[in-house]
């Protein structure tokens, strides 16, 4: 199984409100994200995403990117603010009983927060950064066993082509 994290894309700067959304640049971005994802044949099954505007358009470009928006699940505890753990039972539930990859769009420090628990560590690497609109894959080696595969900024797409 194979486990993906993303930032949403540049919001409007109006804190932390439930309605703030993507700006022209922000949808810009995720949808050179969700290009470089088709491009790379980036498979997801499911979508689960923050019900905040801005994780929901993230989410919705990268589906239609990816012919996948009967896949898109919004779920109240992928907020900035919420605690891992709901989300790191329903992971462990979900990589059970499907052999099926996941993108989850959400939020800083929510992001960071889950990678820690995913990764068992007792501190944030420096150098994985959720930058807006970054793309990172882990991918589940044993029973819950997770390492990290890759990470993508969308600043650096450009230097790829």
């Amino acid at each position: 199984m194979k486990l993906y994290l993303m930032r949403h894309g540049q919001a409007a700067p109006q804190g932390s409100s439930q309605h703030v959304s993507l700006t022209p640049r922000g949808k810009m971005d995720v949808q050179r994200m969700a290009d470089f994802m088709l491009e790379q044949q980036v498979h997801v099954d499911r979508i689960w995403h923050s019900p905040k505007t801005r994780a929901c358009q993230t989410a919705a470009i990268v589906a239609e990117t990816l012919k996948k928006s009967d896949t898109l699940s919004e779920r109240p505890d992928l907020t900035p603010e919420s605690e891992v753990e709901s989300v790191i039972q329903d992971l462990q539930k979900f990589a059970e009983r499907d052999d099926e990859d996941l993108l989850i769009v959400s939020h800083m420090p929510f992001l960071p927060r889950l990678t820690y628990v995913l990764l068992s560590m007792d501190q944030y690497p420096s150098a994985l950064e959720f930058h807006t609109s970054t793309l990172v894959c882990f991918e589940l080696n044993e029973p819950f066993a997770w390492h990290l595969n890759w990470l993508q900024h969308v600043e650096d797409l450009s230097q790829l082509r």
